[in-house]
C-alpha cells in the first residue's frame, strides 16, 4: 500500500504547473552537478522528493490494524531576488496544499485508506520554510507533511 499512496503523492504533486522535478525518493549524489542535474527545471534548479517519514500500527479490532503514516515532502526552489522568487515558492506551497485538498478529498485511492480524521492534522501542513544552501545553491526550502490512515485487514 506504500508504494500505492507513494505514486498518489507524486502524481499530485507533477499535476501542479511550474512545481519543478518530482521524485518518489530522496534523490542523493556525491557530485554535485549531478544533483543539480536532478533537480533542474526551465534553467533553475526547482524540485522536490516524498519520504515516508514514520509509520505507526494500532490494533483496532481482531484481524484488523490501522497504519497511520506521516508523509515528508521536501522541496527546494533557487532564489532569485530580482524577480521575488520567495513569493512565487510561497504560490507553489499553496498550490501543493489546495492539491491535496482537492485530489485528497474524497480520496481515490480506495476506501481502505482515510486521508482525513476527524480532529486530526488535514491536507499537507507547512511545516518549515527559510533558505537552505542545497548542491552549492541558495535555495528557498520547505518541509511540508502529510498523514494518512490506512485500515488495513490481515485475517
Amino acid at each position: 500500500m506504500a508504494d500505492i499512496i507513494r505514486d498518489a503523492i507524486v502524481a499530485t504533486l507533477a499535476a501542479i504547473p511550474d512545481i519543478g522535478k518530482v521524485h518518489g525518493y530522496q534523490r542523493y549524489s556525491a557530485r554535485t552537478k549531478d544533483l543539480v542535474d536532478m533537480y533542474a527545471y526551465n534553467g533553475q534548479l526547482r524540485g522536490w522528493f516524498v519520504r515516508r517519514f514514520s509509520v505507526i500500527d494500532k490494533d483496532t479490532s481482531l484481524g484488523s490494524r490501522q497504519e497511520t503514516t506521516r508523509w515528508y515532502i521536501r522541496g527546494y526552489m533557487a532564489v532569485d531576488d530580482a524577480v521575488k522568487s520567495e513569493l512565487a515558492f510561497d504560490d507553489l506551497l499553496d498550490a501543493i496544499r489546495e492539491a491535496f485538498r482537492v485530489q485528497w478529498w474524497p480520496n481515490d485511492l480506495g476506501s481502505s485508506v482515510i486521508h482525513r480524521k476527524y480532529n486530526e492534522q488535514v491536507d499537507v501542513s507547512v511545516d518549515e520554510t527559510g533558505p537552505v544552501m542545497f548542491a552549492g545553491v541558495l535555495c528557498h526550502s520547505a518541509r511540508c507533511s502529510l498523514i494518512v490512515w490506512n485500515h488495513v485487514t490481515y485475517l
